[in-house]
């Protein structure tokens, strides 16, 4: 009777060994896939740079949720294009239109950028978020990383400077350079 007991338990750990196995095995695939994805879409992004990623959403309020964003693009061949993306409740989809932009709009957008300090927004300030929006400024910095600022971290007057860098890049766009 012993003996038996000692063979069951040593059958459940073999199995359960088993099992964890069989599973380490599937994470590792879905770990690949995924590499395997994101190494495609570097691929692709290699021809195009995301700038300035500006993007106000409305957050657990009676409307409903929704955001507007405004993406500065950079090609290789150094044009650049503007995005614009939306969605708010009831809409079936996300609306999304796109126009070449003259190249000035980056130094022009960077220049309030780099004139109020937003790279140093995450280290300075500490705030509650907004009820009801939040706002994110996204930018790359020269190394080719990324800062993100946001509402829970800016100054007072944040909102109005994040609104100008969108502001910037709206006057550049023009209906008739819209892309199809």
């Amino acid at each position: 009777m012993k003996r038996r007991k000692i063979i069951l338990i040593l059958m459940c750990f073999i199995s359960a060994i088993f099992l964890a196995s069989c599973e380490k095995k599937k994470k590792d695939e879905k770990v690949k896939e995924a590499y395997e994805a994101s190494t495609d879409v570097a691929k692709h992004e290699e021809d195009i740079i995301m700038l300035i990623d500006y993007c106000k959403r409305t957050l657990a309020t009676v409307g409903g949720d929704g955001y507007d964003e405004t993406v500065l693009y950079q090609k290789k061949d150094g044009s650049c294009e503007l995005h614009y993306y939306s969605k708010y409740e009831g809409d079936e989809v996300e609306a999304h239109s796109a126009y070449s932009v003259d190249q000035a709009v980056i130094e022009e957008a960077f220049d309030i950028i780099e004139k109020n300090k937003i790279s140093n927004w995450n280290d300075e300030y500490d705030n509650i978020g907004l009820d009801g929006g939040e706002y994110i400024l996204k930018f790359r910095t020269e190394d080719g990383g990324y800062i993100r600022a946001t509402s829970n971290n800016m100054p007072e007057n944040g909102i109005s400077i994040m609104s100008s860098v969108a502001h910037c890049l709206d006057r550049y766009v023009d209906k008739e350079n819209k892309i199809e």
